[in-house]
């Protein structure tokens, strides 16, 4: 693995819509993005995940798709990622 982004997000309101809409981003970018592990920890609110990718074109597409996903829902704060 050559990449790894990093996702920060300040947590509203932790529910079963945010975990199931989060999960749903994760399986995403690993069954249909190629990204190769994904981790995370939520704790007082806030989000920090970790996933691992071989190629930036691979990043880049799942962040425009999940980008304009998360653009639809309540939570647009929590996907908006910066690669380091």
């Amino acid at each position: 693995m050559k990449y790894v982004v990093v996702c920060k997000a300040r947590i509203k309101h932790f529910d079963e819509h945010y975990a199931q809409t989060a999960q749903k981003m994760r399986e995403k970018a690993l069954q249909e993005f190629d990204c190769q592990h994904f981790e995370a920890l939520c704790e007082e609110g806030q989000e920090i995940a970790l996933s691992y990718w071989n190629s930036l074109s691979d990043i880049c597409r799942c962040r425009t798709h999940c980008g304009a996903a998360a653009g639809q829902s309540a939570m647009v704060h929590a996907f908006q990622c910066r690669s380091l």
